[in-house]
């Protein structure tokens, strides 16, 4: 076992192993919690931690949402102010402050993230990889936060839907997506100039799928075998993002909702999810009504202003929609 503990020894801890990601994250927040040029963040299962004292030493302060909840947390212990874990009892992994580990926990720093926040008195000059918020955002959804079990996808069926494996013939249905400027209008993707730019775009959706990092589903009808659309969830620890493009020749006629509650259901079916979440752009009543009618309650604005780029190159306002097992 792998000890631990705060400046004071108050609150002690240990750990089997760590399984990683071991992050230097160099966001505002982890170097004001931290008061250091970046925080040394590393992954931990939940199983393998254990609180050994202080307990009752463990305070915790929420700062307000920037993106998606949960909040942004620091535990620290009330006697000597020393950052400290304190895993959700729902989460069966976290991220604990390296700096408390008394050994050696057997892996090193893998990469640096959020480098464009990096503090300006201080130079990386080590060989690791370097992330910026977008670069990480793209990475993290090719290969998932954290070493965790992949999901069982499976087909699934509606009243009038099949909902099925992409293949790699889809790449047609998503390049037409792009000829159908109001079918694209609130995406936060960019029509395909060419086909193999669409051809490209599956394959990559098919690896993150078979990396358990997005479920995807082609929607398919089931009365003329044709597919109309497609819906994704992307995982994160216990929580699920939505995310669906419809033909518009299809809509207004509940197909969205139909396959948004049974991947919703799909989801919690696992018994691995506890929060499924979506949001959509604030103009974008269709969508909205589509998320309420699956099961998923308008939580108000969505704290992250999102980048739609075929209405402008700004960030403009969401809405925020969840709901929980």
């Amino acid at each position: 076992m792998i000890q631990g503990s705060c400046l004071c020894g108050g609150v002690r801890f240990e750990i089997a192993k760590a399984v990683g990601p071991f992050e230097l994250c160099h966001c505002n927040r982890c170097r004001k919690a931290s008061g250091s040029a970046f925080a040394s963040c590393v992954g931990v299962e939940a199983a393998d931690y254990r609180l050994l004292a202080g307990a009752e030493l463990i305070q915790s302060y929420d700062a307000p949402i920037l993106h998606a909840p949960p909040a942004y947390r620091s535990s620290f212990c009330r006697r000597c102010g020393s950052p400290v874990p304190n895993p959700d009892p729902q989460a069966d992994w976290f991220e604990l402050p390296a700096g408390l580990l008394e050994g050696d926990p057997g892996i090193a720093p893998d990469k640096h993230i959020f480098v464009q926040l990096r503090a300006p008195w201080f130079e990386i000059a080590d060989a690791l990889p370097r992330f910026t918020e977008a670069e990480l955002g793209e990475w993290r959804r090719q290969h998932g936060r954290r070493p965790q079990a992949k999901l069982p996808w499976r087909e699934l069926a509606t009243a009038r839907l099949r909902l099925r494996r992409p293949e790699p013939g889809d790449a047609a249905l998503i390049f037409g997506f792009g000829a159908e400027p109001e079918v694209m209008r609130f995406l936060a993707w960019r029509p395909h100039a060419t086909l193999a730019d669409a051809e490209a775009a599956l394959a990559r959706r098919l690896e993150r799928l078979a990396n358990g990092v997005e479920y995807s589903w082609i929607l398919e009808r089931l009365d003329s075998g044709a597919a109309v659309g497609l819906i994704s969830g992307w995982l994160e620890g216990d929580a699920v993002e939505l995310g669906f493009t419809l033909v518009k020749p299809c809509w207004g006629r509940g197909l969205a909702t139909e396959a948004t509650s049974a991947v919703k259901d799909w989801a919690f079916d696992t018994g691995a999810v506890r929060r499924v979440w979506a949001s959509c752009d604030a103009e974008n009543r269709a969508s909205a009504c589509v998320l309420a009618k699956a099961g998923l309650e308008p939580r108000g604005p969505f704290e992250r202003e999102i980048v739609r780029p075929n209405l402008a190159a700004a960030p403009r306002p969401s809405l925020y929609f969840s709901c929980e097992r």
